[in-house]
């Protein structure tokens, strides 16, 4: 997981320059090749799936700089293909325009990037991932039969599909907070699932960074790796360096929402089995002498009237919460949700008052 956390570390840090010149993109594209090696072989050393990926090509285009491998494979334990894709795209605007030589604290180089780009955006795109026809005929071999033809068919439908995966940050700095929206999109040509983050942190968790003496390399384009990773190999053998860094983290970390979008075409494969959730939700409101829960059944009734539209399924899903590190979570238990809306329905206060039930029966309660 440290390791993991590394890698992640050495993209999320990747930056080119203002000018971006020649000799920089070439420095980027070298930089990018290597973490993309480092994980493929942490992933092939963790889980024994084996990942070729022909060298990223980069290039500068206008702010940014893209790089793109094509057509790149998974191969399972025994070598056969399982997965392949078109392409991957990476994409950044993160651009440092000092003029320092060697390294600077991390506050430094995102002010610096700040200054440069009113929004830093990093993107990364699989686009059209698909199994191996190897893989739908062993699949198929299976015979796997399910008693609902259309759940069927519509689980071959997705299984032949191809599909295209990307990830997305945006980040502005307003008063001393960096705030990132963290998108992650998956779409094929019928259905699309949008997951959407929005968090913040102070830039004094930098000043905790700067004291464990992490910096980024202006050389390298990346976090200086031989102090990134002895800092992590003191969290994960030393127990006060490990509470240190969650203490600072939630000290300065804030979630301010989450919301989920999903429109799936599924040629109404499960029109039969809304009908009897909506049958047996009916029977419980009219059958309910409690005022708050028939209010709750008749909120989902309507969340179900809309999930499915001209064979179409619709799930919005968004949550709000209070404006405070994390650190405070503790104390404020469900009282740091401030708004919980499906499709419409504001659900804020039913599913407090369901938490709070549950939890004063909970032997969890007990505990802090």
């Amino acid at each position: 997981m440290k390791k993991n956390l590394i890698l992640i570390a050495f993209i999320f840090f990747n930056a080119c320059s203002n000018q971006i010149d020649t000799s920089l993109v070439e420095k980027y594209e070298n930089q990018a090749n290597r973490n993309i090696k480092e994980i493929s072989d942490q992933i092939s050393q963790e889980i024994g799936l084996k990942i070729e990926i022909p060298p990223l090509q980069c290039k500068a285009d206008g702010k940014f700089i893209e790089c793109r491998s094509q057509q790149f494979s998974l191969f399972d334990k025994k070598g056969n293909k399982i997965v392949q894709a078109d392409a991957l795209i990476l994409r950044s605007n993160e651009i440092y325009q000092g003029k320092e030589l060697g390294t600077i604290s991390l506050k430094e180089y995102f002010k610096s990037i700040s200054n440069s780009n009113k929004k830093f955006q990093q993107t990364a795109t699989v686009q059209n991932i698909r199994f191996t026809q190897e893989v739908l005929e062993t699949i198929k071999q299976q015979n796997i039969q399910l008693n609902d033809k259309k759940i069927q068919n519509y689980i071959q439908k997705l299984l032949n599909d191809a599909y295209t995966i990307s990830f997305e940050y945006d980040g502005i700095f307003d008063k001393d907070i960096y705030t990132y929206d963290i998108n992650t999109k998956i779409h094929n040509s019928n259905s699309h699932i949008n997951a959407l983050m929005k968090i913040s942190f102070k830039e004094e968790l930098f000043d905790f960074f700067d004291s464990k003496g992490i910096r980024y390399n202006t050389q390298t384009l990346n976090i200086d790796e031989q102090n990134w990773k002895e800092f992590f190999q003191k969290i994960e053998n030393e127990k006060s360096e490990e509470v240190a860094f969650i203490e600072a983290a939630q000290k300065n970390f804030f979630i301010n929402n989450f919301s989920l979008e999903a429109l799936l075409d599924a040629d109404n494969a499960f029109e039969s089995y809304i009908l009897i959730a909506k049958g047996s939700l009916e029977t419980m409101k009219n059958q309910s002498q409690n005022e708050e829960l028939t209010l709750i059944y008749d909120k989902m009734l309507s969340v179900l009237n809309t999930i499915n539209q001209n064979s179409l399924y619709k799930l919005s899903l968004n949550a709000q919460f209070k404006n405070i590190p994390v650190a405070e979570y503790a104390q404020e238990k469900i009282k740091v949700l401030e708004k919980l809306t499906l499709n419409g329905q504001d659900f804020t206060e039913d599913f407090k008052n369901i938490f709070t039930t549950l939890f004063l029966f909970s032997p969890l309660k007990n505990f802090d």
